[in-house]
This record gives C-alpha cells, sequence and structure tokens, in this order.
C-alpha cells in the first residue's frame, strides 16, 4: 500500500481597500476647503469563498461604521483643526472615537488621561490606564494600530474635541495640555458621522 500524500491547498489572500473621500494637497492647505462626500454608512461589507465546486467554504463580513479623513501634514490649534472639520461636512472626533485608553479617576501628577467631564475611551476599554487594547469597534486606532505610515498620517498627536485631550496615533495613548512634551499645535483629523 502506497501512503497517500494530503494534498496542500493554495493559500489565498484578499485584500480590500475601501476607496472614499480624502484631502488633496488643496484641501489640506485651504482653511476654507469645499465640502466632502459624506459616505451613507453604516455600511454592511461580506467576502464569499468558494471552492472549485462552488460550496461556500469561509466567509467574512464586517460593518464600516465611520469614515476618517485626516490634514496630512498640516499642523495647527485646535479651533483652526475643529473649523476644518466643520468646513467638508465632519466632525472633530472624540476620544472614544480613536482609543480604547482608560481614564484614571484618582490621577498622579504622571498621569496624561485623568477622568474628567465623563470623557474615557472606547468600550471595551483597555485593563491598563491610558494603554489602549486591540479591538475591533473600539476606536480608529484601537482597530487598525498605529497610523504611522498609512494613508500619509504623521505619527503624532491627533485633536479631539474633548476638552484639549490629544491622542498619539502610535499608540492610542491619551494626551493632554499639562503633559510634558505636548504642543498647542498639533494634527488634524475628522469623522463621519
Amino acid at each position: 500500500m502506497i501512503p497517500c500524500e494530503p494534498q496542500l491547498e493554495a493559500k489565498v489572500f484578499v485584500r480590500v481597500t475601501l476607496n472614499g473621500p480624502f484631502a488633496d494637497d488643496t484641501q489640506i492647505n485651504s482653511g476654507n476647503p469645499i465640502p466632502f462626500f459624506k459616505p451613507s454608512l453604516p455600511q454592511t461589507f461580506e467576502l464569499v469563498g468558494r471552492n472549485r465546486h462552488n460550496e461556500e467554504i469561509v466567509k467574512y463580513g464586517f460593518v464600516l461604521k465611520h469614515w476618517f479623513v485626516h490634514r496630512g501634514g498640516r499642523e495647527g490649534n485646535q479651533s483652526e483643526q475643529t473649523a476644518w472639520c466643520s468646513a467638508i461636512n465632519y466632525r472633530m472626533p472624540k476620544v472614544k472615537d480613536l482609543t480604547n485608553a482608560k481614564c484614571r479617576p484618582n490621577p498622579r501628577p504622571r498621569d496624561d488621561f485623568p477622568c474628567r467631564n465623563g470623557i474615557d475611551g472606547a468600550l471595551p476599554q483597555s485593563s491598563d490606564y491610558n494603554t489602549l487594547l486591540r479591538h475591533v469597534d473600539a476606536g480608529f486606532i484601537t482597530e487598525w494600530g498605529s497610523l504611522l505610515s498609512n494613508a500619509g498620517f504623521k505619527n503624532d498627536l491627533y485633536w479631539t474635541s474633548d476638552s484639549d485631550f490629544f491622542v498619539d496615533s502610535g499608540y492610542g495613548k491619551v494626551k493632554n495640555p499639562n503633559s510634558n512634551f505636548v504642543s498647542s499645535i498639533n494634527y488634524g483629523i475628522c469623522v463621519h458621522p
């Protein structure tokens, strides 16, 4: 008897590219850009893999709930970045739109993310203070990871609409103006809805 070797199936990788509104150089540098298209959200996507007999063998789906547009390398203060988001008919994100880092109720002097005014990260939250926990549907950076080198994002601080809090695009940590090394000039990101 001759032993049969298992047949190895070819590995197939699928990359999904979502195309939508983005800021070109003219819009990035404009203090009053034209309004952007607002995609109808949420949108449900489903990918179905079939074998050669047309039998469904794998299925993957996701729901796109938010669309983010960033202002490239253009820095500004919070009011400038907020005005830019308003001009394109988007809004400045809240902390929870970007990260699930948890605020500290009894802050110590070195902590960057004190709990105040009900501002906190998305759910489910990280078990450690001011540290993100990678999770789908718990904030843009939490879900996608570091924004460094992705679609022109800068690895730095991005404004939020929450009481002068910034979010670090590399680690999802929340900073405030009292933190060390924090400037009042930072990058802008906008979200819809």
